[in-house]
């Protein structure tokens, strides 16, 4: 059997208290102990065989996990099959998304903190769905100096919602020019939370003829609702992505905004101010002290500005009538997006607890420490931040693999309603809360690199959230064929 590979691993975690830190738990596919406890997982699969026209995947992995606040309990983490012809593929089941600026050794992860992508990041859990994608097809004639890429995918929500039994959408659009050795690609991803049970309104827009609407951002068919009506189908969100890389023999540099836009359909250039702005350094060779750099800045303060709606004026009110974009007696103006948040889908971006995007984007009861996984999460408290973050990796004395992660974050909270509902304010901290993460990983290999030992420290320091400080430590081993 061809790209063959199967492993175990037992890891165990302790804890100053509480929760544990930051980067113990972030990114982690929503799999590792909040508190002092411990995972085992196994995992089995076939990677594709790239030297075949007609490929084929899949892969089974479950986990099992404990701590303080919750009893054992298994966790099906990836269950998937896929095929692939050419530059076309289609995966069914339950798998973790792509990951980009890996660090030198894949198996720690990616050196982002968004794992390249400002919305769908790996810090939460996984959904079953599927997804058909085209990977980079170079334009007929353009001896792929154009190239497009792309992927049509749904997920079923499968954790405790505040809307049960919703469905996740996402679309991708990529274009791509190489030239010379320089790579630009420029796109947009949707994503949408739509359908399901609330638990006032009943169902919510469902159906073929609302599936294409919410695809399109557009409102649903009458539901009856003014707010459906006047609003986009389900709760909508996406990113603009930019990225720029040049490579040279043995390195490559690469640069990357990540935009995101929050229920405005496709309109993420009114948030090009916001973003994950990543500058990468990687050298080929990977058997150096240090292989891979990335710093990144975070910024979504602006969130398309201030305001989101004011009071209509007469004329505006006998122009617009009950028409968008007047809704009762306010002019929306589309400001205020309070990222990962929304009103009817109250759980908001969120997947068993955990932020499904950019995880310094925090759920609600992170500050005050009431935040739990178990039960249904109630959208995000804090989703206005000023950040700093430094990641590195490479090799021990050439032979061990790390990565360091280090962030500094000011945390100002989220916009909200003032008392009378006419215009938006801010739901301030104010002085911000100012907020140190650190997390330290490493792999010593034994056995020819079957036998595993990865230990990690991680450290959290400031206002935000209790100081802390935690160990973990993994045995792992493999087989491969």
């Amino acid at each position: 059997m061809k790209d063959f590979i199967a492993y175990t691993m037992l890891l165990g975690a302790l804890g100053t208290g509480g929760n544990m830190p930051f980067w113990a738990t972030a990114n982690q596919f929503g799999l590792m102990p909040e508190s002092n406890g411990a995972v085992i997982s196994a995992y089995a699969g076939q990677a594709y065989h790239k030297e075949d026209a007609f490929q084929y995947h899949w892969a089974v992995s479950l986990a099992g996990r404990t701590d303080k606040s919750s009893a054992f309990q298994v966790i099906p983490d990836e269950i998937y099959a896929g095929i692939k012809w050419k530059p076309l593929s289609l995966d069914l089941g339950i798998w973790h998304r792509d990951r980009d600026f890996m660090a030198g050794d894949a198996r720690l992860g990616s050196l982002s903190t968004s794992s390249g992508n400002v919305i769908w990041s790996g810090n939460g859990r996984s959904m079953p769905g599927y997804s058909l994608k085209l990977d980079h097809w170079g334009i007929p004639g353009t001896k792929h100096i154009v190239e497009i890429s792309g992927a049509w995918g749904d997920y079923k929500t499968i954790d405790q919602r505040y809307v049960k039994g919703s469905w996740m959408h996402n679309l991708q659009a990529y274009l791509t020019l190489n030239v010379w050795r320089f790579s630009f690609e420029a796109g947009i991803e949707q994503f949408a939370e739509w359908a399901g049970v609330h638990p006032e309104k009943g169902p919510m827009p469902n159906g073929f003829a609302n599936y294409w609407r919410m695809c399109l951002g557009k409102s649903p068919v009458d539901t009856g609702n003014k707010i459906d009506r006047y609003g986009t189908c389900g709760d909508q969100r996406g990113r603009g992505k930019f990225y720029l890389s040049y490579r040279q023999d043995g390195w490559k540099v690469a640069l990357q905004h990540d935009i995101p836009y929050d229920d405005r359909g496709f309109f993420w250039a009114e948030n090009w101010q916001d973003g994950v702005n990543t500058v990468s350094f990687s050298f080929d060779d990977k058997d150096k002290w240090v292989t891979d750099i990335a710093y990144e800045f975070i910024y979504t303060m602006w969130q398309s500005g201030p305001l989101h709606d004011r009071k209509a004026t007469p004329e505006e009110i006998e122009k617009y009538g009950q028409n968008y974009p007047v809704y009762e007696d306010k002019f929306i103006i589309g400001g205020a997006d309070n990222y990962f948040n929304n009103f009817e889908y109250e759980s908001g971006w969120t997947a068993f607890g955990r932020t499904i995007g950019l995880p310094l984007i925090t759920p609600k009861g992170t500050r005050d420490g009431s935040w739990s996984r178990n039960g249904i999460t109630r959208g995000v408290e804090n989703n206005r931040i000023i950040a700093h973050h430094l990641g590195l990796s490479g090799k021990l004395f050439r032979k061990l693999p790390y990565k360091l992660m280090l962030t500094y974050s000011q945390n100002y909270g989220r916009w909200g309603h003032n008392s009378n509902g006419d215009i938006d304010t801010l739901v301030e901290w104010n002085p911000p809360f100012s907020q140190f993460n650190a997390g330290f990983n490493m792999i010593v290999p034994l056995l020819e690199g079957r036998l595993n030992i990865i230990p990690a420290i991680y450290f959290d320091c400031g206002n935000y959230v209790r100081n802390s400080f935690a160990a973990t430590l993994g045995v792992s081993y493999s087989i491969c064929r």
